[in-house]
């Protein structure tokens, strides 16, 4: 079992900061990604992420409305994981063959309301699940 911090934050330099200061004490880390759109907050971006130097290893929930049109831009910055709201495209099982085509690990969140089924279904074809407690 691994227990990951979280990072979540809106501002560049505080996204280093926090980087940094996991780096004492974790080698597996996930960075909150929220577009203004699916969730109505927004945090940092794949930009921002690429500007980091770290020897950390990336998980990143994409809390985003169509994660096919940004998940090259996250592995471009530095992702070895990213896990994707089912919610959120129209057609995931496209979403998790785009993750690893890109040789990065495919994990799918579900929100507290979604049925079970749909995780069910696409479990042979990802590495990991999130669900969410609460509505992102």
């Amino acid at each position: 079992m691994r227990i990951l911090p979280a990072i979540l934050t809106d501002r560049a330099d505080d996204l280093e900061k926090k980087i940094r200061q996991a780096e004492t004490c974790t080698r597996l880390v996930q960075v909150d990604i929220m577009d203004g759109r699916f969730v109505p907050s927004r945090s940092i971006n794949a930009a921002d992420l690429s500007r980091v130097r770290t020897t950390l290893e990336l998980e990143l929930h994409l809390m985003v409305l169509e994660p096919e049109n940004q998940v090259a831009d996250f592995v471009r910055g530095g992702a070895s994981r990213i896990v994707f709201h089912y919610e959120a495209s129209a057609d995931p099982a496209a979403v998790i063959r785009t993750i690893r085509a890109m040789n990065v690990k495919a994990g799918l969140a579900l929100n507290p309301e979604t049925p079970i089924e749909p995780l069910v279904q696409l479990a042979p074809e990802i590495d990991f699940a999130l669900f969410l407690s609460v509505n992102p």
